[in-house]
């Protein structure tokens, strides 16, 4: 069997990102954390940077028996290869197959981000309380 050139692996590369139709924002942990609430140590605020290309699935929403009901969506999120994205970092969607979105979505990284053969993959879970604004 013969081994994948460079040359077609920058071709596989430059057709994933092709193929990335959605814009997020990539917040990083700006280093303050709460005070009070629930999960003091939770972050209190990111920031965002650039809008950049990225490839959204949406995974498969469930429903948590704990305390008050809410709705758990999970998804992936592929970005260029090259992105720099940690694991206590957000995720704000803004676009969907090219379309700006009234209301931006946001997403909590969970684990770290993996490293494919055409595109950095991270594994999100949507947010949905005053955690994801900031």
């Amino acid at each position: 069997m013969r081994a994948i050139s460079t040359a077609e692996f920058t071709r596989m590369r430059s057709t994933a990102v092709a193929t990335f139709f959605d814009r997020c924002r990539v917040g990083t942990w700006a280093g303050a954390k709460k005070a009070t609430g629930p999960e003091p140590e939770d972050p209190a605020e990111y920031s965002y940077g650039n809008a950049l290309s990225c490839g959204f699935d949406a995974g498969s929403s469930d429903e948590s028996d704990d305390g008050p009901q809410s709705t758990l969506t999970s998804a992936t999120i592929r970005f260029p290869l090259g992105t720099v994205i940690a694991g206590q970092d957000r995720i704000m969607l803004t676009q969907r197959t090219g379309e700006a979105l009234a209301i931006p979505e946001y997403y909590a990284v969970i684990g770290e981000p993996r490293r494919g053969q055409t595109a950095l993959v991270c594994n999100v879970e949507r947010l949905t309380d005053e955690r994801s604004v900031k």
